[in-house]
């Protein structure tokens, strides 16, 4: 008789469902860190990519101590990262999840575009953004596997019901949200996902007019919406901050070029200063090489 498979990821999701917020974060944080801790012992590839892109930020060669205690936290925010997802709609309903200027959205007018990086839970700013927006759509990458983001997708469906969610492996994902924009819709693309062509921040060394910062400056600028930046950071444990960043500007003398430069140029300051404030924070800080 055959066994059946066992899809471990939706059962841990169910048991954790079922336990305190900050019980599932602690969990996914264990987790994360035998992760890390399996990936130093093995000299795992995107340990060394990781390591240097911290020696990069922080501009100083780090002794082994160091370099596995910030592995470890790496692998520690991971893990909470996706141990989270299945109790997102508690978690953002929590006492322990706060929100810095929300008001800043109500000042907008006409289209907006949402940017925001992969730092801390970056999901919980998809909770904002369902109660704050009447019309959004997401864009998103399907990176993980079909169990993970089945998972994923429930949850941002459960915080955001009302959201368009647009995959970039459908066809013409941008025109689809060219489209929402120019019908007065708002947008949300996360534009540090690393592209053959660069990733943002680029720390100075790449051209402005170039990677998926350029696609969303581009996209912004040729259907004259505006730029609002949210930003999560991560406190301790599952309490975090979504702080909402004031719309950057838009200069009605500027060509569409000359504001999608601007906005480049501006989101790329906004994303490495963040990333630099929580290194270990950043998603893709394993996959992109900065030195």
């Amino acid at each position: 008789m055959t066994r059946p498979v066992i899809d471990r990821d939706a059962v841990l999701a169910v048991v954790m469902q079922g336990l305190p917020v900050s019980a599932v974060s602690a969990l996914g944080a264990r987790l994360g860190r035998r992760y890390a801790k399996q990936a130093w012992n093995r000299q795992a590839r995107w340990v060394e990519r990781l390591v240097g892109n911290l020696e990069f930020l922080n501009d100083r060669t780090l002794e082994t101590s160091e370099r596995r205690e910030l592995l470890m936290a790496y692998g520690e925010q991971m893990g909470r990262v996706y141990a989270e997802i299945p109790v997102l709609p508690r978690l953002v309903r929590s006492p322990k999840f706060h929100i810095v200027n929300e008001e800043a959205i109500q000042s907008l007018s006409g289209p907006c575009l949402i940017v925001t990086p992969h730092l801390a839970n970056w999901e919980t700013g998809l909770a904002f953004l369902g109660r704050a927006l009447d019309s959004l759509y997401v864009l998103y990458e399907p990176r993980e596997t079909e169990a993970r983001m089945a998972l994923a997708m429930r949850a941002r469906q459960a915080i955001m019901p009302h959201a368009h969610f647009v995959s970039t492996a459908q066809p013409q994902p941008m025109r689809q949200l060219m489209n929402a924009l120019s019908q007065g819709a708002s947008v949300s693309i996360m534009p540090d996902e690393p592209s053959p062509n660069g990733h943002i921040p680029a720390f100075g060394k790449e051209p402005l007019a170039r990677g998926n910062r350029w696609m969303a400056a581009r996209l912004a600028a040729s259907q004259g919406a505006q730029i609002l930046p949210l930003c999560v950071t991560r406190h301790q444990g599952a309490e975090m901050t979504l702080t909402v960043h004031p719309p950057l500007p838009r200069e009605p003398r500027l060509t569409s070029r000359e504001q999608a430069i601007s906005y480049s140029e501006q989101m790329d300051a906004l994303f490495e200063t963040w990333v630099r404030q929580a290194p270990t924070d950043w998603y893709w800080l394993k996959d992109v090489r900065l030195y």
